[in-house]
């Protein structure tokens, strides 16, 4: 699935060549590429044992994961949407990184989109200058390890989203999907349309499921 927001951007990052044997830079991407692909075939091996579509079924982490998205989200009035998000994108936080969009992170934010906000949250003032590979790898990295940080970042979307819908969440959903391509194009729109209906769907069974578990509805640290 690919996600965006309002800040969003097109293209590749730079494809460089690097001599292993004068940049230092290559062993840190060589570390987070061994995390990732770890991460990646310990996924394949577990998926046989996850759920994804029965939360009934759900492993510890995974609850804890749509707990935390929940809490995280609460205060805004975003908890059932971020847990569903994060239910529907990453089943909980068990896949947590896609190379096809890219994006990463429990809820899959697309990693342009969150290098441009991670500027903005530092205060800088050209967010949209050119996007370094060394900057794409660092925010998935971020997005994968901190929940916080792709908590952080997934928010800020939905509730930018929320002022350019006018409140209208199903449009907002839509759009976190599908940005605003579902607007001119009859098929994204469909796909956008299905995307938000699921995600809806997913936070009636998450009320129903909260309202009769403790755990669930326990504090957590943010």
């Amino acid at each position: 699935m690919v996600r965006f927001s309002p800040y969003s951007v097109g293209g590749s990052p730079p494809q460089t060549s690097f001599d292993a044997s004068f940049f230092p830079l290559w062993s840190f991407f060589m570390k987070r590429f061994a995390i990732f692909i770890s991460l990646s075939l310990s996924l394949v091996l577990a998926k046989s044992t996850l759920s994804c579509s029965n939360i009934q079924d759900f492993k510890d982490f995974q609850l804890e994961n749509l707990r935390y998205a929940y809490h995280y989200g609460k205060k805004d009035k975003m908890g059932f949407t971020m847990a569903a998000i994060a239910w529907k994108e990453s089943c909980a936080g068990a896949y947590r990184y896609n190379a096809q969009d890219p994006s990463a992170g429990n809820y899959h934010v697309l990693l342009q989109s969150a290098v441009k906000l991670d500027r903005l949250f530092r205060g800088e003032k050209n967010i949209d200058r050119p996007i370094s590979g060394f900057e794409m790898n660092k925010i998935a990295d971020r997005l994968v390890r901190s929940r916080r940080f792709a908590s952080k970042i997934a928010l800020h979307q939905l509730l930018e989203w929320k002022k350019i819908r006018k409140g209208d969440m199903k449009k907002v959903l839509k759009s976190y999907n599908r940005g605003y391509s579902w607007e001119n194009s009859e098929a994204n729109n469909k796909s956008a349309e299905e995307y938000a209906n699921d995600v809806l769907e997913k936070i009636k069974i998450l009320k129903k499921f909260y309202e009769k578990s403790p755990r669930m509805r326990k504090p957590v640290e943010l």
